[in-house]
């Protein structure tokens, strides 16, 4: 005989309901000589935008007399530099940076450098902003004694126009210059490095770096020399040690093409680089075709797989050789997947830098 059992069984639980907040932060000053728990000077961050924001970045002055901190609103639309007193945590409202619209937030950066400080009186600094849609270089001031007054632009250090400053990488205060990498006009697929003066608004601008590719300097001022790593689509990397004074360089530190052997093995052929307008025509986007070689595979038509980026501030396609011709996922499609050679084409229109503010907002 044989029996045939079935069963079930049906559970109406209550759903746990849970209450979901953000994590809260708190800066406070330690002093290192007491060992005392509750010797602990707690500083007041939540009267600026409540208790719910982000603390982006802290730093002591050079004179230890002072916290200097970035702090964001939840919603990124405001970003406050502050300055707290080390030893009454006093707060004094440097500056206060607001998102150009609705649509679009602050982003954090690395440039804010101080200038000049004396206390009780003045603190000069340099700061990065937005605020015509394209990263510049400002020198701001804020008047300590009058702090409610807010700080005002001293100098436009860059700009305006269509590039944006990626990074900071020296100040030189005797001389009154500030070293970045960034772009240049119609040249968005480069990053390059600059000398520009503190005190000239606008000033033109000096590129120690003139030949084409993505450029990653280490800037040493008082020695008068940086270190260059550069590579293009067409080169892997090469490193240099180069003066500040000339942009020349003096002494070849490294070359990955001729040091590795792999680089002639594989033969790798770069993307050729190709722009199109935005729907509206405002914008000009960037794009990277990879082909297979038509000598070998004939003139095509060839399935092609179209691949874009949207994630944030990184430019996908750029003149570089690591993330573009060393691609060996893409390069291996093109030209082995099952007998089946496809076009490759990359598309770069997101949140990275070389576009409008108000243009990434939308996406």
């Amino acid at each position: 005989m044989c029996h045939s059992y079935t069963s079930s069984l049906s559970l109406s639980l209550p759903r746990p309901q849970y209450k979901i907040v953000n994590p809260k932060v708190k800066l406070g000053i330690k002093k290192t000589t007491s060992d005392a728990a509750d010797d602990m000077l707690w500083l007041d961050m939540d009267s600026i935008f409540g208790p719910d924001c982000y603390l982006a970045k802290v730093e002591w002055t050079k004179e230890g007399d002072a916290l200097i901190a970035q702090i964001l609103d939840r919603r990124q639309k405001k970003l406050a530099l502050v300055m707290f007193d080390a030893v009454s945590g006093a707060r004094t409202t440097l500056h206060m940076e607001e998102a150009i619209d609705d649509k679009s937030w602050v982003n954090l950066n690395d440039a804010f450098r101080v200038l000049n400080y004396i206390p009780g009186d003045k603190l000069r600094f340099l700061w990065a902003s937005e605020a015509d849609g394209f990263r510049h270089l400002y020198v701001r001031e804020t008047n300590l004694s009058d702090p409610s007054s807010g700080s005002q632009e001293v100098v436009r250090v860059t700009g305006p126009g269509e590039f944006i400053v990626d990074d900071v990488v020296g100040i030189d205060i005797e001389k009154k210059l500030v070293y970045y990498l960034g772009t240049s006009p119609g040249k968005w697929l480069n990053k390059q490095l600059f000398r520009a003066s503190l005190e000239s608004s606008g000033g033109d601008l000096e590129c120690l770096t003139p030949d084409d590719g993505i450029h990653a300097c280490k800037v040493d001022v008082k020695a008068g020399i940086f270190v260059d790593s550069v590579s293009t689509i067409n080169k892997p990397t090469t490193v240099t040690l180069n003066s500040l004074d000339s942009g020349k360089a003096s002494l070849d530190i490294h070359d990955a093409g001729a040091e590795d052997d792999r680089v002639a093995k594989l033969n790798l052929q770069p993307p050729t680089f190709h722009t199109f307008p935005s729907t509206d025509k405002k914008v000009t986007l960037q794009s990277a075709i990879y082909l297979p070689d038509e000598s070998t595979y004939g003139p095509g038509p060839y399935p092609c797989i179209v691949a874009t980026y949207g994630g944030p501030h990184v430019q996908y396609v750029c003149n570089t050789w690591g993330m573009m011709t060393a691609d060996l996922r893409t390069q291996y499609l093109c030209e082995n997947v099952s007998q089946v050679y496809f076009c490759i084409a990359f598309y770069c229109f997101n949140d990275s830098f070389p576009y409008h503010l108000t243009f990434r907002a939308l996406l």
